[in-house]
């Protein structure tokens, strides 16, 4: 009882939490994503990979791994699904890192097609926060 309770306190926040700043920052790329892109023109100077890409790569994959394991407490699919969801995304941001060599010469010379994904992303990065809230209102009506 004590571990479920603790999955679902845990689950509600960090949903919470990934809705606000998924949200956000979705609009921002969606709407304005020049200011990212100038960042990653800078970040493309660096011969080595950005120490902000690399945490945020660690920190996604503990939270799936703290998400699966707490849908896994509430026996709750939707959930384990998400937290899997989370490790493969990692996964594949590792997989960007390691061409990080070839991707940074590759990224100030093109613009355009760099921005246009910067929106494409923006647009999958609100449907993603649509998912959040959903498993919001499913996991607040399993819980009352």
């Amino acid at each position: 009882m004590l571990m479920e309770n603790l999955a679902y306190s845990w689950l509600f926040i960090f949903y919470n939490i990934l809705a606000l700043v998924l949200l956000v920052q979705g609009a921002i790329w969606l709407f304005y994503p020049a200011p990212f892109y100038q960042f990653l023109v800078s970040a493309c100077k660096l011969e080595y990979r950005p120490p902000i890409f690399v945490k945020t790569t660690y920190s996604l994959f503990l939270l799936g791994t703290i998400t699966l394991v707490a849908g896994f407490f509430l026996r709750s699919g939707a959930d384990v699904l998400f937290g899997i969801g989370l490790i493969v995304m990692s996964y594949k941001l590792v997989k960007y890192l390691n061409h990080w060599d070839w991707l940074r010469t590759i990224i100030p010379d093109n613009p355009k097609p760099i921005k246009r994904f910067l929106r494409q992303l923006g647009l999958f990065t609100l449907v993603i926060a649509v998912v959040v809230v959903l498993l919001i209102y499913r996991l607040v009506q399993s819980g009352s």
